[in-house]
C-alpha cells in the first residue's frame, strides 16, 4: 500500500496539470498553430480514408496519424457516434491519451530497474523517489509543452521507451532474474522488440539510432561481459593487453574512464556543434539533479576538519591536460562547423532565435562560450556516477574524528577495488553518446524537441537519488537525511513548474503581430 500512494498522487497531479494546459490551449487557440496545420490536415485525410494523400511539407513518417486514427475509431465505436477530428480532439489524443501512457511507461521502466538493482549492487530507491522522478520527466518543459499540441514528439518518445522496457525484460530473463518464464515468453519478447523497433521508425526516422545502435549496442556489451571474467588488476596497460589476448571485455565505471517543415530545409548534413549545444540544454533544465551531489560534497568537506577534504573533492575533476585538449577540439568544431539554419534567424517565435542572436552578437562570443559547453558536458556525464545516495545518517550525524575513522575503514575495504557497483559503466555512456550524436549531428536545425529522447534516456539512467537503509530508526538525523534525499527532486519539480508556467503564459497571452501577416497572432514557443 505504501508504494501505491506516491504513484497515485503523482499520476493524478500530472494528469490534472495536462488537463488544465489542454483546456487553456483549446479555449484560446482552437485552430491549428504552426506545424499543427500540416499534422492536423494529414490526420484528417487519413480519417477520411484518403490513404494516398500526403503533404510533401511533412518530414516525419505517419505514425502519429495512424495512432490518432486508431484512438478516434475506438472512441467512436465506444460511444456509438461519428467523430470529427478537430485540432482540439487531436490535441486531446496527444495530451490525455499518450501523455498518461507515458506516465505508466516510465513507472514500468523504474519498476524493471528495481528488480535488477539487487544483482547489480545498485541502491534501491523509495517509491516516492521513483514517483517524483517519473513526474518530473512528464513535466520536463519541452515534453509537457508539446504534449498539449498535436506534434509527433510524444509518440516518438513513447515507442522508444517501450522498446527499452521490453529490452529490460528480455535482459532480466537472460540474466536469470525471471526463471518462471519459459522460452516461448523469451521468443515473444524478441518478437515484440523487433515490432517496436520497426514501429519506432514509423514515428521518426532518427529513432533508428535508439532502437538499433543504442539497444543493440547494449545487448552486444552485455553478451561480451557475460563471457568475461572479473578483472582485479588496476594497471590499465596490462588490462588492455590482457583483454586483447583473451578476447574479453573490460568495462570500467564511466567515472574512471571519463577523466582520461520542409524537406529542403531539413536535409541531412554534418552539424557537429549539436553535440555542444546539448550540454547547456541539459544543465539549464536539470541543474537541481546535476549540481546537487556536488554541492552536498562541498558542504560535507567544508564541514570536516580533515584538510585533505577539498583535495579529495578536486581529485574527482578531470585532468587539466584532458580538459584543455577537449576545449581545443570544441573550439575547432565551433570554428569549422558552426551552421546557422535560415529558419533559426528568420523565426522569432522560437526561443532558440534569441539564444543565437546573443551568440552571434559578436564574432568572438561563440568561441568564448566553449568553456561553458565543456563544463556543462562534463557535469552532465559525471551525473551518471555521482549518486545522491551519498547522503547518509553517518555523514550528517558523525563527528570529524568519526569521519576520519570511517574514511580509513572505507579505504581498507576498497583497497584493490577498481569499481563502484553503483557506477554506470563506460560502455553505456559511450553507446548513449554515440546514439545521441547520430540522432543530432545530421540535423542542421537546432530544436529543443530534438534533444528530448537523449535527455529522457540520460535522466532514466543517472545515478539514483537513493535512500538509506529502511531498518534504521527514525530520529532527527534520518529526518534530515530524508529531506536532503528529496530536495533535488522537489527542486526539479518546482523548477519545471516555474518554466512551464512562464512558457505557457508567453504562448497563450503574449502574442504579437508580424508586419507581413497583419491580424494573425504569432506566439512564443520552444
Amino acid at each position: 500500500m505504501d508504494h501505491i500512494v506516491p504513484h497515485v498522487c503523482t499520476i493524478l497531479l500530472a494528469a490534472r496539470l495536462m488537463v488544465y494546459w489542454l483546456g487553456k490551449i483549446n479555449a484560446i487557440l482552437p485552430d491549428p498553430y504552426l506545424d499543427e496545420v500540416f499534422h492536423v490536415r494529414q490526420a484528417r485525410a487519413y480519417w477520411d480514408h484518403r490513404w494516398q494523400q500526403w503533404d510533401p511539407k511533412i518530414t516525419t513518417p505517419p505514425g502519429l496519424y495512424l495512432v490518432s486514427y486508431a484512438v478516434a475509431s475506438s472512441s467512436a465505436a465506444l460511444f456509438g457516434k461519428p467523430m470529427e477530428l478537430s485540432a482540439s480532439i487531436l490535441r486531446c489524443i496527444n495530451g490525455l491519451v499518450l501523455f498518461n501512457v507515458l506516465q505508466f511507461t516510465l513507472r514500468r521502466f523504474f519498476s524493471l530497474r528495481q528488480t535488477l538493482m539487487p544483482e547489480k549492487g545498485e541502491v534501491r530507491v523509495s517509491s516516492w523517489s521513483i514517483s517524483l522522478s517519473a513526474l518530473n520527466i512528464c513535466l520536463f518543459p519541452p515534453i509537457f509543452f508539446f504534449s498539449g499540441l498535436y506534434y509527433t514528439d510524444l509518440a516518438a518518445l513513447l515507442v522508444v521507451l517501450e522498446a527499452c522496457n521490453v529490452d529490460l525484460e528480455r535482459s532480466s530473463f537472460a540474466d536469470g532474474h525471471d526463471t518462471g518464464k519459459g522460452s516461448l515468453w523469451m521468443t515473444l519478447k524478441h518478437l515484440s522488440l523487433v515490432v517496436l523497433g520497426l514501429a519506432a521508425l514509423v514515428f521518426r526516422q532518427t529513432n533508428i539510432f535508439w532502437v538499433s545502435v543504442f539497444l543493440g549496442g547494449l545487448q552486444v556489451v552485455n553478451t561480451l561481459r557475460s563471457r568475461s571474467t572479473e578483472c582485479q588488476c588496476s594497471d590499465m596497460q596490462r588490462i588492455a593487453r590482457g583483454s586483447w589476448e583473451l578476447k574479453q571485455l573490460y568495462d570500467p565505471p564511466a567515472a574512471a574512464a571519463y577523466i582520461e517543415g520542409h524537406k529542403e530545409f531539413h536535409s541531412a548534413g554534418l552539424h557537429l556543434p549539436q553535440m555542444l549545444y546539448i550540454w547547456p540544454y541539459f544543465m539549464f533544465f536539470s541543474w537541481p539533479i546535476i549540481l546537487y551531489p556536488w554541492a552536498l560534497k562541498v558542504w560535507n568537506y567544508l564541514g570536516q576538519s580533515n584538510p585533505q577534504g577539498l583535495t579529495q573533492l578536486t581529485s574527482k575533476l578531470p585532468r587539466l591536460g584532458v580538459m584543455l585538449s577537449v576545449l581545443v577540439g570544441m573550439t575547432l568544431v565551433v570554428h569549422l562547423n558552426t551552421i546557422v539554419h535560415p529558419f533559426t534567424l528568420a523565426d522569432n517565435r522560437h526561443y532558440v532565435f534569441y539564444v543565437f542572436r546573443l551568440l552571434l552578437r559578436h564574432p568572438m562570443i561563440k568561441y568564448a562560450v566553449t568553456p561553458v559547453y565543456l563544463l556543462c558536458g562534463w557535469a552532465t556525464i559525471a551525473a551518471f556516477n555521482i549518486p545522491s545516495a551519498d547522503i547518509s545518517v553517518e555523514q550528517i550525524s558523525t563527528t570529524p574524528a568519526q569521519d576520519k575513522e570511517s574514511e580509513k575503514s572505507k579505504r581498507v575495504q576498497n583497497k584493490g577495488s577498481i569499481s563502484n557497483k553503483t557506477s554506470t559503466r563506460t560502455s553505456f555512456v559511450l553507446i548513449w553518446l554515440i546514439s545521441t550524436s547520430l540522432s543530432l549531428i545530421t540535423a542542421p536545425l537546432v530544436e529543443p524537441r530534438y534533444f528530448i529522447i537523449p535527455w529522457v534516456i540520460w535522466r532514466l539512467h543517472i545515478a539514483p537519488l537513493g535512500r538509506r537503509d529502511k531498518d534504521r530508526p527514525a530520529n532527527e538525523a534520518t529526518v534530515r537525511s530524508s529531506v536532503l534525499e528529496f530536495l533535488p527532486l522537489l527542486t526539479e519539480t518546482a523548477w519545471y513548474l516555474l518554466i512551464n508556467l512562464g512558457t505557457g503564459y508567453m504562448f497563450l497571452y503574449r502574442g504579437f503581430d508580424w508586419p507581413q501577416e497583419p491580424g494573425k497572432i504569432q506566439r512564443f514557443m520552444w
